[in-house]
């Protein structure tokens, strides 16, 4: 018998098929925020220096946002619904106005609502390179937050050997942070 005689002679690819089962956990993304610290300072050196003021929403020039907010109060920002969250923050510095050779941003996470833990940690190299020199940094961690009371997320710098110009504005994202739920705990 040839071969030709085995295959079917059309087949039909324009078949709809119907999904009956279930699928858990897979409700898409229900939160996406962005905060940006909306002003430069010139920070101290320090083992742990928290980023606590000047936070805003980031919503202008054709940012947006998806869902129910982050809060934030005094640098501690609280998750809005349990969930797994990708989070991730950038920093941006300036050599021009400070210049610390070496220092680190962090994440921190707390599932206590009181002792923080570095999560992530980036590293920065800084000189006094004039108006070129400057440096961006940008880290992130997936978190559990299985109770929104206790867990809370902040932002901060470390190790800086002299002082470090943190760059910020509430018009685009120079020092900022992101939350994204990523589905249920």
């Amino acid at each position: 018998m040839p071969f030709t005689k085995l295959l079917p002679t059309s087949i039909d690819l324009a078949q709809n098929f119907a999904f009956t089962g279930s699928v858990s956990g897979a409700g898409g993304i229900t939160v996406a925020d962005m905060w940006d610290m909306t002003s430069g300072f010139a920070a101290s050196t320090g083992s742990a220096n928290y980023l606590t003021s000047n936070w805003t929403r980031a919503t202008s020039n054709g940012r947006g946002t998806l869902g129910s907010a982050m809060t934030e109060s005094s640098g501690v920002f609280t998750f809005p619904s349990t969930g797994i969250y990708l989070v991730q923050f950038q920093m941006m510095t300036e050599a021009n106005a400070m210049a610390a050779d070496v220092f680190m941003s962090f994440i921190a996470f707390t599932t206590n609502n009181s002792g923080y833990n570095f999560i992530a940690r980036g590293r920065f190299g800084q000189t006094s390179e004039g108006n070129s020199g400057f440096r961006g940094k940008t880290i992130h961690a997936i978190v559990d937050v299985t109770d929104t009371s206790t867990h809370k997320v902040r932002f901060g710098y470390a190790d800086a050997s002299s002082n470090v110009y943190i760059n910020g504005a509430s018009s685009d994202n120079q020092t900022a942070a992101s939350f994204i739920k990523l589905g249920d705990t």
